[in-house]
């Protein structure tokens, strides 16, 4: 056979086996990885990613590249609290409603932070003006409370969001308005509160607040020739401004 015809032969058997390979490779799974990616068959399903920073989990089909349902990028995982935290604050409403009545109040807190929960010893002092004691016939309510409270936080850094518990006592005291006695007791507290605490400096913050407290052993008090009941029920709200410090993580 002549050498011309031999090379029309070959090209003409040749060119159908590329052709039926190149369409073989095209139809069949492919695999496909890159520096930020895993080898993943498209015939499987991949399982989540455990941890941040993970490598983006890719799968190519004939349909080009699209990125794993499952992969979460790290900076939309959910922040942590730190695990521990000491801060302190003050509460200004009974430093506020004193200075009103013309006398000295104030509320020193300090608290401990543990994974989101907040440890929170309490003291107060108020002598608010006679209107707080809800009875014409008393004046000068005089409180001073002591309280351990556990907050429990929402945000990262034990900000935004919170709710409370706890247990007080409340020492007080009123006088009659005719002069004709005095009456002090003590109370004991259920406390529970909400509030948002914003930080709107470093690691300084605001944080307004509502408070509901409910006297366990309420009673009625003889002050003088006057009978006096205090209310079982009290609400409030008010801001604290304070700061923390990170000692953990």
């Amino acid at each position: 056979m002549p050498s011309a015809t031999r090379r029309v032969l070959g090209a003409s058997t040749a060119a159908p086996a590329w052709w039926c390979l190149m369409m073989l490779m095209h139809a069949s799974p492919c695999l496909a990885t890159d520096e930020s990616s895993t080898l993943v068959d498209t015939d499987r399903q991949s399982a989540p990613l455990p941890f941040s920073g993970a490598p983006q989990v890719r799968h190519v089909s004939r349909r080009g590249v699209r990125p794993d349902p499952n992969w979460i990028a790290p900076h939309r995982l959910p922040r942590r609290a730190a695990d521990v935290a000491l801060g302190i604050q003050l509460d200004l409403f009974p430093t506020v409603v004193s200075a009103i009545n013309g006398k000295v109040g104030y509320a020193p807190q300090v608290w401990a932070g543990i994974s989101g929960l907040r440890l929170r010893l309490v003291g107060a002092h108020l002598e608010p003006p006679d209107t707080f004691a809800f009875d014409e016939k008393v004046i000068d309510p005089d409180l001073t409370a002591i309280a351990f409270i556990i907050d429990r936080t929402f945000g990262p850094r034990f900000d935004e969001f919170w709710v409370c518990g706890g247990v007080e006592t409340w020492l007080q005291a009123v006088a009659a308005k005719d002069g004709s006695g005095e009456a002090k007791w003590v109370s004991g507290v259920f406390t529970v509160g909400a509030g948002y605490t914003w930080r709107f400096v470093d690691n300084f913050y605001l944080d307004p607040w509502i408070g509901l407290h409910w006297v366990l052993n309420p009673q009625t008090l003889q002050v003088g020739s006057t009978e006096y009941r205090p209310a079982p029920l009290v609400a409030n709200a008010s801001v604290k401004v304070g700061w923390f410090s990170l000692i953990g993580r």
